[in-house]
């Protein structure tokens, strides 16, 4: 795996947020660390997508019987210098480390153009606790659900608008 940009190490703060009202909001997730804060922006749908997989991760992988003291060099060390980071995600990767049950979030920009050919090293990269981890991905789902209700027929988005249900036949639902 190449490098990236910005190696975070082993976070203390690691939380989901949503800016805006309802069917107009932009969603991010914070991340602070010895090295410096990153905000990342990103889709209401990869947010979904990450606390799904961190749940699902969760629920299949057993927490290490002796996790190390200390991180390994997996890790990296945090930067010497306080980055202020904000980013763009492209995508997303999720990994666990069951020697010290450490999660890693590996942030990959959005690029205008992508080759498949060149692979991109991620933008940030971070490691969280079980503990943390587990909270985000509860935190993450909270945030995503409380947006505008969905209809119980096509699950779309109902907004204060008269919502018309293609289930319906374009007829409009109260």
């Amino acid at each position: 795996m190449n490098s990236p940009r910005f190696d975070f190490g082993l976070v203390h703060r690691i939380k989901a947020d949503a800016i805006g009202e309802p069917g107009h909001r932009r969603f991010s997730l914070l991340v602070e660390s010895p090295g410096g804060a990153a905000t990342l922006w990103l889709e209401k749908d990869q947010l979904y997508s990450l606390a799904l997989a961190i749940q699902q991760i969760l629920v299949t992988e057993r927490a290490s019987r002796r996790p190390e003291a200390r991180p390994s060099l997996l890790y990296g060390d945090p930067p010497l210098t306080s980055a202020q980071v904000e980013i763009e995600v492209g995508s997303l990767a999720l990994v666990h480390d069951p020697a010290s049950d450490r999660f890693g979030v590996l942030v990959y920009e959005r690029t205008e153009e992508r080759d498949v050919s060149q692979e991109l090293p991620p933008a940030l990269r971070c490691w969280a606790s079980r503990e943390q981890i587990k909270a985000f991905s509860e935190e993450a789902l909270a945030v995503c659900a409380a947006g505008r209700p969905l209809c119980p027929l096509c699950h779309g988005p109902m907004g204060p608008e008269a919502h018309i249900c293609p289930k319906h036949n374009g007829h409009v639902v109260a």
